[in-house]
């Protein structure tokens, strides 16, 4: 079998050397594959693991997550397929020119939308008053845009009924 003084041998002849090099470029290079897949494809927002990766900086708020609009385009695309003819949106942290080929029947309102896409989140974005979630994108863990819809409003009672004179019957009138 092999010795410790066979390989103290080969190691001082530089045997191991290549050997070395090329598994050590083999693991840094997949290592680096990896992290560029688990970020497919909004590179823009990978940080090293060192800062906690995207969800950790997100939820750290140490520097921006989806500030260029990454995942617009599926927010878009789910508009596009969920939204009913006629529906009203409106955006938080990005323009709504941002918004290209959103279906020309869907209308941008300011007040009262029924559907509010955000980007460029912080951790106090993830609630709405009033809304509920139905569609997010997520980098590496860290939410990069959210749809939210607006809840429908409660119902309410219908108003008391004016209250109007009515005339005695005629047993009534005659006590």
């Amino acid at each position: 079998g092999w010795g410790l003084d066979q390989l103290v041998r080969l190691a001082e002849r530089g045997v191991f050397r290549r050997s070395v090099t090329a598994v050590v470029t083999s693991v840094l290079t997949s290592y680096l594959g990896w992290q560029a897949a688990s970020i497919h494809p909004y590179y823009l927002d990978y940080f090293s693991e060192a800062v906690g990766g995207p969800r950790g900086v997100f939820e750290r708020s140490l520097f921006e997550v989806g500030w260029w609009g990454e995942g617009l385009d599926r927010a878009i695309d789910w508009m596009n397929v969920n939204a009913p003819s006629g529906a009203t949106w409106d955006c938080q942290g990005v323009v709504p020119h941002t918004f290209d080929g959103l279906r020309a029947d869907l209308v941008h309102r300011v007040r009262k939308p029924e559907y509010l896409v955000h980007s460029y989140l912080t951790p106090g974005d993830l609630t709405r008053s009033g809304r509920t979630e139905v569609f997010r994108v997520e980098a590496g863990g860290a939410p990069i845009v959210i749809i939210w819809k607006r809840d429908p409003e409660p119902d309410k009672p219908p108003p008391p009924a004016a209250s109007v004179p009515r005339r005695p019957t005629e047993h009534e009138a005659h006590l």
